[in-house]
């Protein structure tokens, strides 16, 4: 698997716990990896940008086997699993979840079977100034 970094962003200061902020990123990474086919060229992408002036957005895309439409209102919920074949209880994305909401950022996911998956994660920035005076 190849992973690339494509990190536009500006401004990336935000307001987190920074262990929390890095289990959700290797949780995501990690399911991008177990989506890929064994026989293909996977790929994954982490990619910061400014939306506008008031937040980041992280996303995290794959070129793994996606994601059905219908699966996709589920993912976020406990104990939901689509990897009959792997290990894990469904509690990854879940967990995931929970952190992005604790620091007020939003997660979204865009996928097409046999094309990718992405994961959009948007914060709010932070000014300087307000880490000052917390």
């Amino acid at each position: 698997i190849a992973f690339h970094t494509h990190f536009t962003a500006s401004n990336d200061l935000i307001r987190c716990t920074p262990n929390q902020i890095k289990q959700a990123c290797i949780a995501m990474i990690v399911n991008a990896s177990e989506a890929m086919p064994s026989n293909s060229n996977g790929e994954i992408i982490l990619h910061t940008f400014n939306q506008d002036k008031e937040t980041v957005c992280l996303s995290i895309t794959d070129n793994g086997k996606g994601i059905d439409k219908d699966n996709i209102p589920h993912i976020f919920e406990p104990f939901y699993s689509t990897k009959h074949e792997a290990s894990g209880i469904g509690l990854g994305l879940a967990i995931v979840h929970g952190i992005i909401s604790s620091h007020k950022a939003k997660i979204e996911v865009t996928s097409e079977p046999g094309v990718g998956t992405s994961f959009h994660i948007t914060f709010p920035l932070t000014d300087q100034n307000s880490l000052k005076n917390a």
